[in-house]
């Protein structure tokens, strides 16, 4: 009997120590805890670090980092999700969010321009070079966007801010 307990033992320890070392290294566990802490001790911030992705919660807002993120439509108004890899989102409160992105085509950058002109953004800088696009305005209710596009790197900036109410 106490044969059995001690095997059942073995095997209940071998599969918990397979599973934890299947979901990442026990270090990488230990690492990403202590940065959480450190983190939150120096910016009183509640933070979650997992895999790579991270995320900061302050009193004025939040910040998330990672890989191919969920567009914040709640956060961005009536702005399209732009075809490409959002990385990163930065909530200022409830009035403004700035959504950082990767992987996104010449082509469809432009046509992200025009679909916010045609939503009514306007009265504000429209810019085209060989390196950037650009483009900010207002709408009539008072709500912002800034886009900022690098046409090399792929990649930029979609910023929305809810009129002041």
């Amino acid at each position: 009997m106490k044969k059995k307990n001690r095997i059942l033992a073995l095997l209940l320890f071998a599969f918990l120590m397979f599973s934890l070392l299947g979901c990442g290294s026990i270090e990488d566990k230990i690492a990403e805890k202590a940065t959480e802490k450190i983190v939150e001790g120096a910016t009183g911030a509640q933070v979650d670090i997992d895999k790579g992705n991270v995320k900061v919660e302050g009193e004025g807002g939040s910040f998330e980092a990672g890989e191919d993120m969920d567009w914040p439509q709640d956060a961005m108004g009536d702005l399209p999700e732009p075809k490409a890899a959002v990385t990163g989102v930065i909530k200022a409160g409830a009035e403004s969010c700035t959504v950082t992105f990767t992987e996104m085509v010449s082509d469809d950058a432009k046509e992200y321009m025009a679909a916010l002109t045609e939503l009514g953004y306007k009265d504000g800088m429209n810019i085209a070079d060989q390196e950037s696009l650009m483009l900010a305005g207002t709408k009539d209710d008072g709500s912002s966007v800034s886009f900022i596009y690098n046409i090399t790197a792929k990649e930029g900036t979609v910023t929305y801010a809810k009129a002041a109410q």
